[in-house]
């Protein structure tokens, strides 16, 4: 039996940018997905059979021989790649080799099996996932598109610490996507934000990073994308002593709060957020 991880997605800056081909910074991290494969003669398909790695599984007959048990740590809440991390653990499992290496190539066969959608999706979950995969290591990733480029970031001192919280509301990313984007939407100033944030972390300014979180979410809401729990949440979070910069992170920011805090501060936090029912899922 073989044992694959996928790592979970966040979004730091560049959810909607990549939308326009845009770049983006992520971070994978734990808790990590990950699936259990074995050797069965005629195994039955565990995924949805409408999602990418459901049909992906239909395509490839040598699936029909193994058996596969998929584990999800967060007990799809949403938010942190679920989906993904499905496709990436057939695609490594069908074209094996250094994931690091293989990520644009899952990428591209990713993008080639979606729907014909007003909006299709980026694809810098699987980017992302496939890169990290089986590295048991939480990092930060810049990624651009148009250069087909990844490149690791380093981190700051042990004093500074990203939250990963979860509101415990779900919004699905591709039936957001099913609509339309508005046509004068802001998508050079988030890009120009991604590159703002690039710029901090090279720059080991953890308070410069802090204030692109809070620019990059405030263009989001005034562009009537973010979800109104997102709002409330950050209008109180923003304010409090010790956070450098908070933010939804993917559709409509629901799912999913990144704070950037300085770890002085974090037992107060943990208070805030239990008083708010946000759920610690890990602290990077």
């Amino acid at each position: 039996m073989r044992e694959r991880k996928i790592p979970s997605k966040t979004f730091v800056v560049g959810e909607y940018a990549v939308l326009h081909g845009g770049p983006a910074i992520m971070l994978i991290s734990e808790p990590y997905f990950s699936a259990s494969i074995e050797e069965q003669f005629n195994a039955t398909n565990p995924f949805h059979p409408n999602s990418t790695a459901g049909k992906f599984w239909f395509e490839y007959t040598n699936f029909q021989n193994k058996k596969i048990k998929f584990h999800d740590p967060h007990n799809a809440v949403g938010g942190f790649g679920a989906s993904g991390a499905e496709f990436v653990t057939l695609f490594l499992e069908e074209f094996p080799g250094d994931p690091k290496d293989l990520a644009w190539d899952a990428w591209e066969i990713f993008l080639k099996k979606q729907n014909a959608k007003a909006i299709p999706p980026s694809g810098a979950d699987i980017v992302a996932q496939c890169y990290g995969a089986n590295s048991n290591k939480n990092q930060l990733l810049f990624i651009d598109f148009s250069k087909k480029e990844i490149t690791p970031l380093p981190y700051f001192s042990d004093d500074i610490k990203l939250y990963i919280l979860h509101t415990g509301i779900k919004i699905q990313t591709h039936e957001h996507l099913s609509d339309k984007i508005k046509e004068n939407f802001p998508y050079a100033k988030l890009i120009d934000e991604v590159h703002n944030a690039l710029n901090s972390i090279k720059q080991h300014n953890p308070t410069a990073l802090g204030q692109v979180m809070n620019t990059y979410a405030s263009i989001l809401q005034k562009a009537g994308y973010m979800a109104e729990h997102t709002k409330e949440h950050l209008n109180v979070i923003q304010k409090m002593p010790g956070v450098l910069g908070a933010k939804g992170c993917g559709a409509m920011g629901s799912d999913v709060l990144l704070v950037l805090l300085k770890n002085n501060v974090r037992e107060e936090f943990k208070k805030l957020c239990l008083s708010r029912n946000l759920r610690l899922v890990a602290t990077i």
